[in-house]
């Protein structure tokens, strides 16, 4: 900007436009002060401060994710809190047990009174495996092990800082009778499984050799009060009453022996059944049903002791087995195949029965077989005929959910003496758990002052690149309203200096 403007020139009037330059620029500083104290921010716009601006976003980015593990440890604890008074509630129920059993120990009691004993602690030990059920955040259950299977640790890590690697791991192992007393007398974990199957069967013999083999079974007939109704065998269906198939077990069985397919042996009620010519498919128990009536209509007699003595066989055929799963497996419950064991949430899962055999026979070891399911129905088939049938021995196995219970009928005061000791161990490893869940929550509620600390030390930061200084701005805002009355001022001088040309032309 030029100091001198040559006042003898009207075209171009240096000292205006040096005013007006001047007074724009004081304008500009006037309006972004304005904003600073209206906004309350020294940095509205990157441009403002480039490098503020980076830093600044930078901090409030880690602000954000450490408020936010602030409230994540919140959560933690409240987690660990609702396991704490789980445990003292636990603890409170084992108390109470020994008191009981110190109680039974004692020999002034009475087989009567001891029994009233068993059955309270027994009721204890099912208030523990409850209180672990119920014990639930969110969709956690907190006190039933590794995935809900009542065994194991559930292991929760909490995110308790603004970096990946800010986290805390806590593991509440799996509460319940069968962890507390394992290895004592008093546990009781076989009950009824749930899961069940049926339909185990031979649906194809194995066979290669050149001679077909007859199928011969053998079982009991009571045909008790009957005065009508059917017996059928296979296919075949032999009628009731004078007139018709039979009236007696001697007529029953001249009746099979005539229509052909089988030839009838055995003694009084026992018939045995031996086929003509061997169909290389087995009678199965459902394949013979009883339908007989009284005289009041009622159902009587009944078929009983169904066995296959032999086999029919066909010369090449392959074997087939098969069974049906009819009542799906809770967790924790076993299914023994063959001798091999297979456990309901490790080797095989599903909602439902048809889930579970879909699973279950994706997991099943068979040698020389394939395994194929449909539906709820698993089955074997040999890959090539060996001519002999394996042992396919199924059974089932499960217990209380996986949690056990404990039997005390018909304890004396001996045995309530060892389980004493038994107790003290089961309160021995509450405490430990209870010291666990102190130590986790104790780091818990370090951290929630290193977090609050951190938080309060960043967004302090933040607020000097940020905020605005309005004992500063306000000073700065006086001073440029002055300059901009001034630079008016001299502006409006400026203009009218050319004027002094007109002297030249009087």
């Amino acid at each position: 900007m030029s100091t001198f403007g040559d006042l003898n020139r009207v075209n171009t009037n240096i000292q205006s436009l040096d005013s007006q330059l001047s007074l724009n620029r004081i304008n500009r500083g006037l309006a972004e002060n304005q904003l600073r104290m209206s906004t309350g921010l020294r940095i509205n716009r990157a441009e403002d401060d480039a490098a503020g601006f980076s830093i600044a976003t930078k901090l409030n980015s880690r602000v954000s994710g450490l408020s936010q593990a602030l409230q994540n440890v919140g959560d933690a604890k409240s987690v660990l809190d609702i396991a704490e008074a789980s445990f003292d509630t636990i603890m409170d129920n084992l108390i109470e047990m020994k008191g009981l059993a110190t109680q039974a120990a004692n020999e002034t009691l009475g087989a009567t009174e001891r029994g009233y004993i068993s059955e309270q602690v027994k009721a204890l030990g099912d208030n523990i495996n409850e209180i672990a059920n119920q014990t639930v955040f969110q969709d956690f259950q907190l006190l039933n092990g590794a995935d809900g299977g009542h065994t194991g640790d559930l292991s929760l890590t909490f995110q308790v800082g603004e970096r990946a690697s800010d986290t805390i791991t806590a593991d509440l192992a799996a509460v319940n009778v069968h962890q507390l007393f394992t290895g004592s007398e008093a546990l009781s974990d076989t009950t009824a499984s749930t899961g069940q199957v049926s339909d185990v069967q031979v649906t194809t013999p194995s066979s290669t050799g050149a001679d077909a083999t007859p199928g011969v079974y053998s079982f009991n007939v009571n045909l008790g009060d009957a005065a009508s109704g059917t017996v059928t065998i296979g296919e075949n269906t032999y009628t009731f009453g004078s007139g018709n198939d039979f009236e007696n077990l001697g007529e029953l069985a001249a009746a099979i022996d005539s229509e052909g397919t089988y030839s009838v042996g055995g003694l009084d009620s026992e018939f045995i059944l031996t086929e003509n010519t061997a169909s290389g498919s087995d009678l199965a128990a459902g394949d013979i049903s009883i339908d007989l009536l009284d005289s009041d209509g009622n159902p009587t007699g009944g078929i009983s002791n169904f066995t296959v003595d032999t086999e029919s066989e066909i010369a090449g055929q392959e074997g087939v087995y098969s069974f049906d799963i009819t009542t799906a497996f809770e967790d924790g419950e076993t299914i023994t195949i063959a001798g091999n064991s297979y456990v309901m949430g490790d080797e095989f899962s599903g909602e439902d029965a048809n889930a579970q055999a879909e699973s279950l026979a994706g997991a099943i070891t068979f040698a020389g077989h394939d395994i194929s399911h449909s539906g709820n129905t698993i089955t074997f088939t040999e890959q090539s005929a060996d001519g002999s049938d394996p042992s396919i021995e199924i059974s089932t196995a499960g217990t209380a959910g996986g949690q056990g219970g404990l039997d005390l009928a018909g304890w004396g005061a001996d045995e309530f003496r060892s389980f004493i000791a038994d107790i003290d161990s089961a309160i021995d490893t509450m405490s430990g758990r209870v010291n666990d869940i102190g130590i986790a929550q104790s780091s818990l509620s370090v951290r929630e002052v290193t977090l609050s600390q951190s938080i309060s030390a960043n967004q302090s930061a933040v607020s000097r690149i940020m905020d605005t200084d309005f004992a500063k701005e306000q000073s700065e805002s006086v001073r440029l309203q002055i300059l901009q009355q001034t630079a008016t001022s001299a502006l409006a001088q400026a203009n009218m200096g050319p004027q002094s040309v007109l002297g030249f032309l009087g």
